[in-house]
């Protein structure tokens, strides 16, 4: 069915309908116009005053998929290994949640965004601990159904035991345990916000109605179909950090030959392998340069 026929087609009941209600047919003609109109607006907005996280973000993100096309290139050749496939998997699916939490910033759509981005958090450090341990990646491949999915989830995945699992990767990297407990903390405090975006809050839900204004903040705007967001500065400094964080573990799970990890694939002189080690440094800098970098007196 091609767009202008079922566009008809629902004008015609909307005529239809107010004609059985002896009502005059109201101007609903143009109303995706109208939404499409809001989502422009509010990515200019977003583009405007959401820097310079916005621009990190985006420059994470190709990053990461310059990882998911190394890892497509070694299933496409023909690997039987399943533990690479959960790697594969994840980084992809963090790839494509990524782009959904830069999309709904941009759309001026901030609370769904910080639901998406809680996903993006799990999976990248799901993936960790897939990288970090083979046996947890076989199993993690082998549960396909959502029952096996679920009680996989619940001992491997919850919070407590990724927690523990993320400090034992740590340990591994000679990270000094001041460093890791400050991260834990923080990371905690982080994902405990963004998890009220998943579930029914009260707070949750009158934000994703009423936003503060990006370049505005004192000033509330109705955001039910787009507007963005001063609190978006939070959500994409987040985003910037997850996966600055993943890269940086990723990095010595992913490519480092040691004695207590073996590399899941070799590094090779070629662009697309030295963009990789190129964009891990570029997003490590901006991060550390841009740490405590404040857009709006939150």
């Amino acid at each position: 069915m091609k767009h202008k026929d079922i566009e008809h087609e629902v004008q015609n009941l909307w005529e239809k309908f107010f004609s059985d209600a002896m009502c005059e047919p109201k101007n609903i003609r143009e109303y995706a116009s109208f939404m499409t109109e809001i989502e422009r607006k509010a990515e200019f907005t977003a583009k405007e005053h959401l820097q310079p996280w916005l621009t990190i973000f985006e420059t994470s993100i190709q990053w990461l998929s310059h990882i998911s096309v190394v890892l497509d290139q070694c299933i496409h050749a023909g690997t039987d290994r399943n533990d690479l496939r959960s790697v594969w998997a994840l980084v992809g699916a963090s790839c494509a949640h990524a782009v959904a939490v830069r999309r709904l910033v941009l759309s001026g759509l901030d609370t769904p965004a910080r639901a998406v981005l809680r996903c993006l958090d799990e999976h990248l450090m799901a993936c960790l601990v897939m990288l970090d341990d083979s046996a947890v990646a076989q199993m993690f491949h082998a549960s396909q159904d959502p029952k096996e999915s679920r009680a996989f989830w619940h001992r491997y995945l919850q919070t407590k035991e990724l927690r523990k699992r993320l400090s034992s990767i740590e340990r591994k990297m000679d990270l000094s345990e001041e460093i890791s407990v400050v991260m834990r903390a923080w990371r905690d405090e982080e994902i405990q916000m963004y998890s009220q975006a998943i579930h029914p809050s009260f707070l949750s839900a009158a934000l994703a109605v009423k936003t503060p204004v990006a370049g505005d903040p004192e000033k509330y705007a109705i955001a039910i179909l787009g507007q963005a967001s001063a609190a978006s500065e939070r959500t994409l400094n987040f985003a910037c950090k997850t996966i600055w964080y993943f890269s940086r573990v990723a990095d010595f799970l992913l490519l480092n030959d040691l004695e207590k990890l073996t590399a899941l694939f070799k590094i090779e002189m070629n662009e697309l392998h030295q963009t990789i080690i190129v964009g891990r440094n570029v997003i490590h800098e901006l991060n550390r340069r841009y740490w405590d970098y404040k857009i709006h007196p939150f």
